[in-house]
């Protein structure tokens, strides 16, 4: 039920991201819903590079918590754009993000409720992350082996 907030989330956690005036809440619904309609929104996963890679909302990228602040101006130029930050499921390191996010100047923040966790739960399809092999990431890599 849209609006409905998963059992994991606790009061604490919504009664952060009130605290926070720029940064919204979303639902499993709302995010699928823009994938749907092509909407212009940025998924990111800030979980740890293990999970991303086991599976990951479609169209996210990667942008571990510990990376945010170091990262962000780089993937992340457009400071007006709408950015939909989650985590495994816990909320914590979405919201952690999402206020490092806010006062880095990004001004578009959601942080979605449950996570990938809840994503998966509702029956949503995933991505899986696939390796690059040398020579796709590394120029110099030979392509013809002795």
């Amino acid at each position: 039920m849209p609006g409905t907030a998963p059992a994991n989330i606790t009061q604490q956690t919504r009664r952060e991201a009130r605290k926070q005036p720029m940064i919204r809440m979303i639902d499993h619904h709302e995010i699928s819903r823009k994938l749907e309609q092509f909407e212009k929104c940025r998924l990111v996963d800030v979980a740890s590079l293990h999970s991303y890679e086991k599976y990951h909302l479609p169209r996210a990228i990667h942008l571990p918590l510990y990376d945010l602040e170091a990262q962000a101006e780089d993937i992340l130029p457009d400071h007006g754009e709408e950015i939909i930050v989650y985590d495994d499921g816990e909320c914590t390191s979405a919201l952690t993000a999402a206020r490092l996010l806010k006062k880095l100047g990004y001004s578009n923040l959601f942080v979605f409720e449950g996570g990938r966790e809840e994503w998966v739960k509702s029956g949503l399809s995933t991505e899986v992350y696939v390796a690059q092999s040398p020579a796709q990431y590394n120029p110099t890599f030979p392509t013809v082996l002795p």
